[in-house]
């Protein structure tokens, strides 16, 4: 009696069973969805290598279908009739998918997610393709309200997010997800199309991504990933050759979207504006990014960041701008938002007409510290640094080696802007007129601290007409370009400034920006500095430069800058104070005879940056402001979209 009430008070323990399906009847059933439909919770699913034309419900059940010898040998294919897969009845990541070709979902009427559905649940996609499907949302993989959804180890290409007879949607070419939580690694997003967000689009979700390569999709904005509200963490991934035709070829960071991007590599996209990124009305943090190779018909070839009646304030850190292109900001634009860049590196960028690797437009305050920029080139003004209609912006500490351009080859103010160079070193520069730092009228800039020496052609500083400037304590210097045309007068000798070769330990003008510009021992430079200035770590008068004041000795530890494995920054020394050294001083103080003094104001005067563009989605849907045609009552309880309106 003893023994049966001790067995009757055991749990009962379900022995999972496994299933299994060949469609050639050899196994428990030829179908997978007989066999979903006779599984428990926790069986396995075991399928066999063939190709099942059908359509698959989970059906709330927590079992694992799995194709036994992988995706390359075992096909879904869609019945054309609706979602190949879905998951719709509140299953959780017990619910597992793996192992599967799937392929010819199509959604198109019914909208959402033509290869798999996902709808109040979050199931677990593994080592899964997902091609050639189609859908209004979502085009391979569509995730509505879906609640903590695990995508791994999948390949979604050549999928179809299209427009739908009215001419809207077309959202998420190879995964759509909206007010949804999800985890994706390890995921290859390639060749696919929509109207927006052509590899991934998520709005209003709370998403961790990494390890993606998203790559070679197409959208007319966000070719790679648009981002809508929410917050979306993305690292250690990969957004390669995507096209836009409107703006964001890489992605699109738009309206209230939030979160950070890491170690991300941003190369080769293409798109009229923001070929790399667009970041609207949002306030994303990027750190160690690399943008290299993008290149935009019109403005900002790396990033550009905009802002229209919201705010848009952008954290650069540890991030690499190498060989962007554009008509204006060939690396960086910044349009009413704001900025803050630091330990950046920004080399051989280039734009047609602004701001070769910077250019600032009607731009809150920002700030470019710790940064270098080398090698950079505009058209017309501001090779490496454009400031226009806007400030008061900061650019402290840093470093400008061989940048070109017409006028202000280092640094360019012009059309009301203001900006405050602190503590800077500049060499090497070239521009036809203009100087290496230049102000236009009706412009403010101060340079304190800094050096700027050894123009190739050009003057070092120069002013327009009407322009406000206050220049002290600098040491400006070269033996080939005079020091100062235009409306300034020759300012050696007054208000701190100095006219003596700063002898640095390293530079030579031989094109390659590696040099060791810190200052050799008994260089002039050295505590020369305003006495209003910080003073150095060591409790000495700031020396002049990049590498003294209160950020000088950060240099030494600064990470380099760009995703993992881009490579060293600017500066290649990392030892201590600056004052420890000697070198002989080769100043042979040539006069030069730039002619660049005419007082009037010949710079560009075209912005060919568009402040007010397109609308564009306003609030995410992109639709007119009637929702009467916008399709049925549940599509809109689902989704939700047009809750409001805004401009991005």
């Amino acid at each position: 009696m003893l023994s049966i009430v001790c067995a009757l008070s055991l749990p009962s323990v379900a022995t999972a069973a496994t299933i299994t399906v060949d469609d050639s009847g050899s196994a428990d059933f030829a179908t997978i969805s007989d066999a979903i439909d006779a599984a428990s919770p926790g069986d396995i699913v075991q399928v066999s290598p063939g190709t099942y034309t059908e359509d698959l419900d989970f059906s709330g059940k927590a079992i694992t279908v799995r194709g036994t010898n992988g995706a390359g040998s075992t096909f879904l294919q869609g019945t054309g009739t609706g979602p190949v897969v879905r998951f719709v009845s509140l299953e959780s990541n017990n619910a597992v998918l793996e192992g599967f070709d799937i392929r010819g979902g199509d959604t198109v009427g019914m909208y959402m997610g033509g290869g798999v559905h996902i709808s109040n649940a979050g199931p677990t996609l593994r080592g899964l393709v997902i091609h050639d499907n189609v859908a209004h949302l979502g085009g391979g993989v569509f995730l509505g309200d879906a609640v903590n959804a695990v995508l791994d180890d999948l390949l979604i290409r050549d999928n179809v997010a299209m427009l739908d007879d009215q001419g809207d949607w077309g959202y998420g070419g190879g995964v759509y997800a909206f007010d949804s939580s999800a985890e994706l690694s390890d995921c290859i997003v390639q060749d696919n199309v929509a109207e927006r967000g052509g590899g991934l689009m998520f709005g209003n979700s709370t998403v961790s991504a990494t390890g993606l390569n998203v790559k070679e999709n197409e959208a007319e904005r966000g070719g790679g990933v648009s981002l809508l509200g929410g917050v979306t963490d993305l690292s250690g991934s990969i957004l390669d050759g995507n096209t836009a035709g409107i703006n964001g070829g890489g992605f699109w960071h738009s309206v209230d979207a939030a979160g950070t991007f890491l170690s991300v590599l941003v190369t080769g996209n293409v798109a009229p504006s923001g070929a790399g990124g667009r970041v609207t009305n949002s306030s994303p943090s990027l750190e160690h990014v690399t943008f290299v190779g993008n290149v935009a018909t019109g403005n900002g070839g790396g990033l550009l960041v905009d802002a229209i009646d919201d705010d848009a304030d952008v954290a650069i850190t540890a991030c690499l701008f190498d060989g962007n292109e554009a008509e204006v900001g060939g690396g960086l634009l910044v349009s009413q938002g704001s900025v803050v860049v630091s330990g950046s590196r920004f080399t051989g960028n280039a734009a047609g007409n602004l701001g070769g690797a910077v250019y600032l437009s009607e731009a809150q305050a920002s700030s470019l510290v710790l940064s270098t920029f080398d090698g950079n080139n505009s058209g017309s003004d501001g090779g490496a640094v454009r400031v226009q209609d806007g400030g008061p912006h900061a650019i402290t500490s840093s470093i400008f080696s061989g940048n070109s351009a017409s006028n202000g080859a280092a640094v360019h103010v012009g059309f009301g802007g203001e900006a405050e160079v602190r503590s800077c070193t500049m060499v090497g520069h070239s521009a036809s007129s203009g100087g290496a730092v230049r102000v236009t009228s009706d412009s403010t800039l101060t340079v304190i601290d800094s050096i700027v020496a050894f123009a190739g052609a050009g003057s070092g500083m120069s002013a327009g007409t009407g322009s406000t400037w206050d220049i002290t304590y600098n040491a400006v210097h070269s033996p080939e370009a005079s020091l100062y045309s235009g409306a300034l007068p020759d300012l050696t000798g007054f208000a701190g400034n100095i006219d003596a070769d700063p002898q640095f330990r390293d530079w030579t003008d031989n094109g390659v920006h590696d040099d060791n510009l810190r200052l050799a021992g008994g260089s002039p430079c050295i505590d020369a500095g305003a006495p209003t200035s910080p003073t150095d770590p060591d409790g000495s008068p700031t020396d002049m430069g990049a590498f003294g004041g209160v950020n000088g000795s950060a240099w030494g530890s600064l990470p380099d800058p760009g995703h993992e494995g881009a490579g060293t920054g600017g500066d290649d020394d990392d030892d201590g104070d600056d004052d420890d050294a000697t070198g002989p001083s080769d100043d042979d103080d040539a006069t030069a005879d730039d002619d660049d003094a005419t007082a009037d104001d010949d710079d560009a005067t075209g912005l060919s940056f568009d402040p007010d563009p397109e609308p564009l989605d306003e609030g995410g849907c992109g639709c007119s402001a009637s929702t009467e045609r916008r399709g049925p009552w549940w599509l809109l309880a689902v989704l939700g979209i047009c809750a409001h309106r805004r401009r991005p």
